[in-house]
């Protein structure tokens, strides 16, 4: 059975991504096909290279696998992304989406033409790069003559490729809509604007899944939480083992 694996975006608590992988580990649990925008292509990309998730949690704390996200939020202009870039060289066995052991889709807004797309070939890095930088924050990325933004402006739950090659779709969102009343201040309404924004892209590509995983209580923490990984990861992997039952049940069904 082909599984497929939809990674939202949303800048630090991405990081939960990393605590479901986790359970899924420890319940032998492992997606062929993985699509992921912004902070879900950073985890994306480690997962559809083979890298556990041990040493994804070891890049978080030690080598601030995250820390883009700090350094835009205290910016005051472009910031290029060479810091994610190098890392995600470094650590990749592979440097050619052809090269990966799974395969794996990246989601990008294309803001010469207005529309997202979706990358599968070429450097896996750059595409990365791309589908993080967040708009008047980070500079846009150069591929193949185009300008390359955030893939959650356009579409921060990537997934069409999944639909097309899957038979289960398992979709993790850690943009939850959900009410805001404490909200004060220009960072705390640009980071509201962005949750709209990004749910009113990803309400009907979630009734896509076979099964979704919701990250209870991850709208507690702003994009830029990226200081809390230890509470962010621990969110991911318990609502996951919470949710291990029905994604059991749910894949026995359809190797029937």
């Amino acid at each position: 059975m082909k599984l497929g694996l939809c990674l939202s975006g949303g800048g630090a608590r991405g990081i939960a991504h990393i605590g479901v992988l986790k359970a899924f580990e420890e319940y032998n649990i492992f997606p062929q096909y993985t699509s992921g925008t912004s902070a879900g292509s950073i985890v994306g990309a480690l997962y559809a290279a083979g890298i556990p998730t041990s040493k994804m949690i070891d890049l978080v704390k030690n080598a601030n696998l995250f820390k883009i996200f700090r350094m835009g939020s205290f910016s005051g202009g472009f910031v290029k992304l060479s810091y994610l870039q190098d890392i995600l060289r470094a650590e990749l066995p592979a440097t050619e989406f052809k090269d990966l052991p799974s395969d794996f889709f990246v989601c990008v807004s294309n803001i010469n033409k207005g529309k997202w797309t979706i990358l599968k070939d070429g450097n896996i890095a750059e595409a990365v790069v791309a589908s993080c930088s967040i708009p008047l924050v980070f500079e846009p990325v150069k591929i193949n003559g185009e300008l390359y933004v955030d893939g959650g402006l356009l579409n921060n739950f990537p997934v069409e490729p999944l639909v097309v090659e899957c038979e289960m779709i398992i979709g993790v969102n850690v943009m939850p809509n959900s009410i805001k009343r404490d909200i004060s201040g220009l960072r705390s309404v640009a980071e509201r604007c962005f949750d709209l924004v990004v749910w009113n892209n990803s309400e009907t590509r979630i009734s896509q899944c076979d099964v979704l995983i919701e990250i209870e209580g991850v709208d507690d923490y702003g994009i830029f939480d990226f200081l809390k990984a230890d509470e962010i990861i621990e969110l991911g992997y318990q609502e996951a083992v919470k949710m291990m039952p029905e994604i059991i049940e749910r894949i026995q069904e359809l190797k029937i």
